[in-house]
Order: structure tokens, then C-alpha cells, then sequence
């Protein structure tokens, strides 16, 4: 039943049916953009990793900064264990104590009663452990 005019009859094709996929015109089925979509997330990837290369640098910059800042001062960062302070060396670390008293806080040592320089004390402690103190704290103070 062909017309008389040579015209073919034109299919209209259905959205769902698989011969709709989209692909280019070229007649490589969809390949080209298929592998286009890959280039660009090989892109992005790439640029990822720039990125955090970027970041990892970044910190690592900031960590050399910190070293030098405490090699300047020369502050330890953490006390070993075997020469951290408790509250039972309150008569053996008296003379380092009563410098910080001095110093820090402006406090005669003489000037405080047993229960408050027993408190600070207690703040000492934890300034020395942390390895905040000067390094001649650690090495001994004589009056």
C-alpha cells in the first residue's frame, strides 16, 4: 500500500522505546558522548586532587610554622611521664613553685596560707605537665 507519490510514511517514535536513547549523529551510538562524560569526570578528579594536594600543603606549611614558633621558645610540649608533678611533690618542687607564684601571678609565696598556696599549687601542676613552663622550671630552680 504505497502512496502514489513516492512519499514514505513517517514513524513517530515512542519515548520509551530503546531506540530513543540519545546519541549523536555521527552514527557511533551514543559512544562519543558517553566518552566525553568520562573525559569530564576524569577532569574532575584530577581537579580534586589538586585540590587537596593543595590543602595537604597548606597544613603541613602551618605545621612547620608551629615547630619553629616552639623551637624559638624553646617550651617542651608535653613532660614524660616519670617527671610529671602530683600533689605529693608540693615540698619537693617548693622553690620552682614559689618562682612561678612570683612571676605568673604576682604572689609572694610567704603571703599565702596553707590551704591556698595548696590551690595553686594544684595550677602549677597542671602548667608543668602540660610542658608550658620555661625550660629552667625543669631544670631546677635554687633560691
Amino acid at each position: 500500500m504505497a502512496t502514489d507519490d513516492g512519499e514514505k510514511k513517517k514513524r513517530s517514535r515512542n519515548p520509551s522505546s530503546p531506540r530513543s536513547t540519545s546519541r549523536t549523529r555521527d552514527g557511533d551510538g551514543g559512544k562519543r558522548k558517553r566518552r566525553m562524560d568520562d573525559e569530564d569526570d576524569q577532569r574532575q578528579d584530577r581537579k580534586k586532587h589538586r585540590e587537596k594536594d593543595a590543602k595537604r600543603k597548606h597544613r603541613s606549611d602551618d605545621d612547620k610554622k608551629k615547630i619553629k614558633k616552639k623551637k624559638k621558645h624553646g617550651h617542651r610540649t608535653s613532660v614524660p611521664i616519670e617527671e610529671q608533678l602530683s600533689a605529693s611533690d608540693y615540698f619537693l618542687k617548693n622553690n620552682e613553685f614559689s618562682a612561678w607564684l612570683k612571676e605568673k601571678k604576682g604572689i609572694f609565696f610567704t603571703d599565702l596560707s596553707s590551704v591556698e598556696s595548696r590551690e595553686l599549687f594544684l595550677d602549677f601542676i597542671k602548667v608543668w605537665n602540660k610542658g608550658k613552663l620555661h625550660p629552667e622550671y625543669y631544670s631546677g630552680i635554687t633560691k
